[in-house]
């Protein structure tokens, strides 16, 4: 008796696992379907003004179509924020931004919202939020940076004490440049013509964030994706064992083979290959060399950039989408396992 309830504790415990898993996994990939696909020009020793960029943007804005949308920022560390009531201090990090702020960090919201760009608006997290007022109910609260005002217009998840303010127009604290090229074009590409169109120097480095939804549904319906293979693996075996009988197996081939159509059908699913990863002409022997070492310049650029509150959030997320696809996966493989051993 006591046999049966340890077998059933366990099952109820993988199945809790994979549920919790697979909800994780969910939660962590709508989040970065939200995220816009960007490629950051990110300077170390430069930084550009609001001023400069309302020129950039209006020279931009005369490619018409192909114009790129432009949004701007730059990270402070340990600077002090006041609030009047009550008098409080903190060590904070500043987000200076020019442009949509909810561009800048994607932070979900709490309460409240974005403020859009210019005006004395601002937007803490929820980490700052409690430091300062003790609370996260704090929409409409002013504190003070450097002698002006800001009003908080929205509260963020925590991320370690961030304030997202609007940088003034002669304050030279931008210096990420985060471009949204149209879908299907080479981002990398798209960045270096911005900078060369407007006479930037070269940034010191160019990172591609958002835009890898794909590989967050693979991520999503990856324990699914094992039990498919496992069905049709049991599917094939039968089918072998009916080799010697022409008809049935032929039927069965065919029946499986319309199950498969009609279940890519019905999910949405559709199979394609990436235009970027398919050479403009067949004769382009050297596309594939160029194609894996740009893939390498990009991951070694990313891993040895300054990680700043928005990569960090965005990568936190990332992990929490593969943690919930391992454990989910991982309950999973366990639940047949069983199953098959039962």
């Amino acid at each position: 008796m006591s046999g049966r309830i340890k077998e059933l504790c366990l099952g109820t415990l993988l199945l809790l696992s994979l549920a919790a898993g697979w909800l994780i996994t969910l939660q962590s990939v709508g989040r970065l379907e939200r995220v816009p696909a960007t490629v950051q020009l990110r300077y170390r020793e430069e930084a550009f003004s609001p001023r400069e960029l309302d020129e950039i943007a209006g020279s931009e804005a005369q490619q018409g179509s192909g114009a790129l949308p432009l949004t701007a920022f730059g990270q402070q560390e340990q600077k002090k924020v006041s609030t009047e009531a009550p008098v409080r201090e903190a060590q904070l990090t500043l987000l200076w931004t020019w442009g949509r702020m909810d561009r800048a960090m994607s932070a979900p919201l709490l309460s409240g919202y974005y403020p859009a760009a210019g005006g004395d608006g601002c937007v803490v997290d929820e980490s700052a939020a409690y430091r300062l007022w003790g609370s996260r109910q704090v929409t409409g609260e002013t504190l003070r940076y450097d002698g002006k005002d800001y009003t908080v217009r929205g509260v963020s998840e925590a991320a370690g004490g961030v304030v997202l303010l609007p940088a003034a127009a002669e304050q030279r604290v931008l210096s990420t440049l985060a471009l949204e090229p149209p879908p299907g074009k080479d981002r990398r590409a798209a960045a270096e013509e911005f900078r060369v169109r407007h006479a930037l120097e070269e940034a010191d480095a160019i990172l591609l964030l958002g835009g890898f939804n794909s590989l967050g549904r693979f991520l999503l319906f990856l324990p699914f994706l094992i039990l498919a293979c496992v069905l049709l693996w049991l599917l094939l075996q039968a089918l072998w064992r009916l080799r010697h009988t022409p008809f049935l197996f032929a039927l069965d081939l065919g029946a499986l083979v319309l199950i498969l159509v009609l279940a890519f059908w019905l999910s949405g699913v559709r199979i394609s290959f990436p235009q970027s990863m398919v050479p403009t002409r067949w004769s382009d022997f050297e596309f594939w060399q160029r194609l894996f070492s740009s893939w390498g310049e990009s991951l070694v650029e990313l891993l040895r950039s300054e990680k700043l509150i928005p990569d960090l959030l965005y990568w936190k997320e990332w992990g929490k989408a593969a943690g919930g696809a391992l454990l989910s996966s991982l309950a999973m493989v366990l639940l047949i396992k069983r199953r098959a051993a039962g």
